[in-house]
C-alpha cells in the first residue's frame, strides 16, 4: 500500500530516501514514488501539503527563466507556510568544479538566493521579482562536495515560503 509522506524529494535519481515522497521524471529508477517532471507547470499535490521539499542539484539543470520561476512558485505553493525548502546547488565561485558538468545550466552563488527573499530591496521596492513569490532565506552556506571535502564548491540552502506576504 502506497503511503503519501509529508516530505518532498525533488528529482530523487537513484537516492531514494526514506520518509521522503521521492519524485523523478526518469523511467529508469529502480525505486520511486511517483514519476513526476518538475517542469510541468501544476504539479499534482495540494497547497500547503508538504512540511519540508529536498532539492540536491536539481535546480542548477533547470535551463530556461520561465521553466525556473515555476518550478519555484510550485515548491512555494506545495510548502506548508512554516515549511522548509533545503537546496543543494554547485557554487559558481569555484568554475573548476561548477562547469564540469555538461547538464548544468544554471549557476548560482551566495548572493543568488538574496533575490527569493522579500526582505531584498528589489522586494522593497518593486513589491515583487520577476514573477516569483516572496520566501524568507533562513541560511545559505557554502559546503564542501564528495570530491574534495578541503574545497567549499557546492552551497547548502534552507528557505521558507513567506505566505503573509503572497501576491
Amino acid at each position: 500500500m502506497f503511503i503519501m509522506q509529508n516530505k518532498l524529494h525533488l528529482g530523487c535519481g537513484e537516492n531514494y530516501l526514506k520518509g521522503y515522497h521521492n519524485i523523478d521524471k526518469s523511467r529508469n529508477l529502480s525505486q520511486i514514488d511517483q514519476r513526476v517532471d518538475i517542469t510541468i507547470f501544476l504539479w499534482p499535490w495540494a497547497s500547503n501539503g508538504f512540511v519540508e521539499i529536498l532539492s540536491d542539484y536539481v535546480l542548477c539543470q533547470i535551463h530556461d527563466n520561465e521553466t525556473f520561476v515555476k518550478i519555484l512558485n510550485e515548491c512555494w505553493r506545495v510548502l506548508d507556510s512554516g515549511g522548509i525548502f533545503k537546496i543543494k546547488v554547485p557554487n559558481a565561485m569555484y568554475p573548476q568544479t561548477v562547469f564540469r558538468d555538461p547538464m548544468d545550466n544554471r549557476w548560482f552563488v551566495k548572493e543568488s538566493f538574496d533575490h527569493f527573499n522579500y526582505e531584498h530591496y528589489r522586494w522593497q521596492k518593486l513589491g515583487q521579482y520577476d514573477g516569483f513569490k516572496p520566501w524568507k532565506v533562513i541560511k545559505v552556506e557554502e559546503i564542501a562536495g564528495q570530491a574534495n571535502p578541503d574545497l567549499k564548491d557546492r552551497l547548502y540552502v534552507e528557505m521558507q515560503p513567506y505566505k503573509e506576504k503572497a501576491l
